[in-house]
């Protein structure tokens, strides 16, 4: 037959080994910027040149740059 003390430390390191953090499985640190662009018309071709100048900055579409773009399609 088990005695009291050993069966209390064993329940003690089972509770702290499951207490622990079994490794670092959080959020990711890659920080993902946001740009939103409104506009009255459609789509212009101003945004090529934008993404174009977001990429020169090391800003990636689908890797750390999200466009959100909106247009009035001629609606005011």
């Amino acid at each position: 037959m088990i005695g009291r003390r050993p069966l209390v430390l064993a329940f003690g390191a089972t509770g702290l080994a499951a207490a622990l953090p079994l490794g670092a499985s959080g959020q990711s640190t890659t920080r993902v910027a946001k740009v939103g662009y409104l506009s009255t018309g459609v789509a212009p071709p101003v945004l090529d040149a934008m993404r174009a100048g977001l990429r020169r900055h090391g800003f990636e579409e689908g890797r750390n740059l999200v466009i959100h773009i909106r247009t009035a399609a001629g609606g005011y």
